[in-house]
């Protein structure tokens, strides 16, 4: 199987998000930021377009909206808090950002989106290839997807 990692655009500016597990209103001047980007790693957050395709592949609770509000209230942005399940059945390489350069799985049962984390605390998202042609027959924005190369095992 082949796996990539998913990870937000560097121009992506979302204000940051209280971490927690509990809805949030965020008031914003502008949205046009929010328009540009469907992802983003650092608040762990994704939009409803991308929500919507997450959910065909992962059976997973899209339960806390983080809604991004102008001020004048005339027009929001919906996201969702994105966190894929930890997966350990794993050995793996980082590099030295410490997200996964090159991966082995223990068994064939490996989900088609989950979580690595790296021994520094850092956590890579990591996608199958259908996860990825699928986001990108769609008009989804602010990703960028690695190949993740297979660990030789001599």
């Amino acid at each position: 199987m082949r796996y990539y990692t998913m990870e937000s655009l560097e121009n992506v500016a979302l204000p940051p998000v209280p971490k927690g597990d509990t809805s949030e209103v965020i008031l914003m001047p502008d949205l046009n930021n929010c328009i540009e980007a469907d992802y983003d790693a650092r608040n762990e957050i994704i939009s409803g377009q991308l929500k919507l395709l997450m959910e065909m592949y992962m059976p997973y609770n899209f339960s806390e909206p983080i809604i991004f509000l102008k001020e004048d209230r005339t027009s929001h942005a919906e996201f969702w808090r994105f966190k894929p399940p930890l997966f350990e059945n794993y050995e793996a390489m980082y590099n030295n950002g410490g997200i996964v350069s090159h991966i082995s799985f223990s068994n064939s049962r490996v989900p088609l989106i989950f979580t690595a984390k790296s021994p520094k605390g850092i956590r890579t998202v990591v996608v199958d290839t259908s996860v990825v042609n699928s986001i990108l027959r769609r008009c989804i924005t602010g990703l960028k997807f690695t190949k993740i190369k297979e660990l030789d095992k001599d």
